[in-house]
Order: structure tokens, then C-alpha cells, then sequence
């Protein structure tokens, strides 16, 4: 079997900050229609990280072997599957993966009949053959700092011109156990910045509140209210391209916490002001 790998996308925008995952999984699956018994061969398996740097993988499971599920001659021409997983209780996967690990790479040959057992109903025909299926699973629980994520839009703000000065209001409601600061600029039709929403990075969205285990418990709601004078309205009236910045953070209190398919983040934006008429 030949070398492969796995490629990850976890940190590609990382450059700073910090991300902790808690339970990695990396699920191996083996098909085999070879009609004897089989036992891997580890010739390789490594996590390569962002920076290039290559940490063995290790497991007690690798340690001890791993033998393949075959199929008998009455099964002749079928696959047997065989599945192992790594976790952090039988692997040193939760310390690769918080390296920031960027790609895995493993290649595993097969020892045919490893203990040498004498059965004349062994067979292999022309079509047998070993197909390696490896899937990496990061469940949403861990913790987070500064994580980075930029977003843009097109938009064309030309109809501003029709206020007058007022507030913009962004109202968010959040049950996600993560807040957010984040800065919001806005470029013109030459992909200039004419102008941003806030002076400093602001928070756009306060965490929901969490217990013990780090899962969330109520909503937390925040308005952000921002002045917006005559001269504004002209200058974001020229927006073409809105591009948002943002670091994510869980609460400091937390080592860890969980993200559900239930937790939600609404944003509301609204204007309050006057109309030219």
C-alpha cells in the first residue's frame, strides 16, 4: 500500500492567538478481501504542523498490532472491514493536533499470515486487494484565544444618501459559549479603506453565559449603538466591500467548553435616525 495523507485545514488562517481541542479522533478503516489472516505494518504515521515540524504518532494500539479482519472461503470475493480508533486515552492525538497539526501522513503495509497458521482454505484471488480509509474528527469542545476569521462582502451603500445623521444599532443575541471582538472596514469601488465602525477592535458578541462543563446556558444579549454623523453618511455612502475581522475567544473562566447543534448567534443592524426629504 502506498504512502498517503491527510490534509487539514484547521489553522490555515491561524497566525496568532490560541486553540486548544480537547477529544480529537482519527478513525481508521480497513477493507480486506485477501482470504487469510493479515497484520499491519506501520511504516509511517506522522503529523506534519503548520510549521513544518514532524511528530510521530504513537498508541499502545500500534504498539500491540493490529490484525485485519479476512474473509473465509465461503465468503470468497466479499471484504471484511476493520476499524480502529484513536483517541486521546489510547494515543498522544490531543497533543499532535494542539501542535497545530496541519497534515497526517501514514504508510501501512500488511504481513500475510503473521502467525503462520496451516489452513489449506486460505486463499487470494486476482481481485483481492486492501483499501485504507482514514477520517479525522474534531468535535466542537475546547478553547479558544484570539482565534482570527475574515469575512467580506459586496454591498453598494450609494442609497445612504438618503439619511441624515442618526445611530447605527447591531444587536446580537448569543448561545454560543464564544465571544467575538472585531474591527469592520469599509472599502470603496478602488478597494480602498475609507473608513472602519469602530476606533478599536469592540466586542460585536458577548458569550452565553456557561456552566461547570462548559456548556452553554442562557442567551446573553448586547446592543452596540454607533454615531453617525452628516459627514459619515457621505463617506459610507461610497462602501462597495465590507470586510469583517474578527478574534474569537472562549470565557476565561473555562478550560474548556462545548459547542451543540443547538447554540445560535442572531445579529440584528438597524438605523435610527432622520430622512432627507
Amino acid at each position: 500500500m502506498r504512502e498517503d495523507s491527510i490534509e487539514m485545514d484547521l489553522y490555515d488562517s491561524f497566525n496568532q492567538g490560541s486553540i486548544y481541542v480537547d477529544d480529537p479522533k482519527v478513525t481508521m478503516t480497513v477493507n480486506s478481501s485477501f482470504g487469510f489472516p493479515t497484520k499491519a505494518i506501520v511504516n509511517k504515521f506522522l503529523v506534519q504542523t503548520k510549521d513544518g515540524k514532524q511528530i510521530p504518532f504513537s498508541s499502545k494500539i500500534l504498539d500491540n498490532g493490529i490484525y485485519f479482519n479476512y474473509p473465509k472461503l465461503t465468503e470468497s470475493g466479499q471484504s471484511k472491514s476493520t476499524t480502529v480508533i484513536f483517541t486521546k486515552d489510547n494515543s498522544n492525538i490531543r497533543d499532535i493536533f494542539n501542535a497545530q497539526a496541519k497534515r497526517i501522513i501514514y504508510d501501512i503495509d500488511a504481513l500475510s499470515n503473521p502467525d503462520l497458521i496451516p489452513d489449506s482454505t486460505l486463499f487470494i484471488l486476482d481481485e483481492s486487494k486492501f483499501v485504507i480509509h482514514v477520517q479525522v474528527d474534531i468535535p466542537l469542545k475546547g478553547r479558544v484565544s484570539d482565534y482570527p476569521a475574515v469575512e467580506t462582502f459586496e454591498t453598494d451603500a450609494s442609497k445612504l444618501t438618503s439619511l441624515q445623521e442618526g445611530s447605527l444599532l447591531i444587536e446580537s443575541t448569543n448561545t454560543i459559549p464564544l465571544s467575538a471582538d472585531a474591527q469592520i472596514y469599509l472599502y470603496d469601488v478602488g478597494n480602498k479603506i475609507i473608513d472602519s465602525l469602530f476606533n478599536l477592535r469592540t466586542t460585536l458578541f458577548k458569550s452565553a453565559s456557561t456552566g461547570a462543563d462548559g456548556k452553554s446556558i442562557t442567551a446573553i444579549t448586547q446592543l452596540i449603538s454607533i454615531p453617525i454623523p452628516n459627514a459619515k453618511i457621505n463617506t459610507w455612502s461610497n462602501t462597495r466591500t465590507v470586510q469583517v475581522r474578527a478574534w474569537f475567544n472562549s470565557p476565561v473562566d473555562k478550560s474548556v467548553i462545548q459547542i451543540s447543534q443547538t447554540d445560535k448567534l442572531k445579529i440584528r443592524m438597524g438605523y435610527v435616525g432622520k430622512l432627507k426629504l
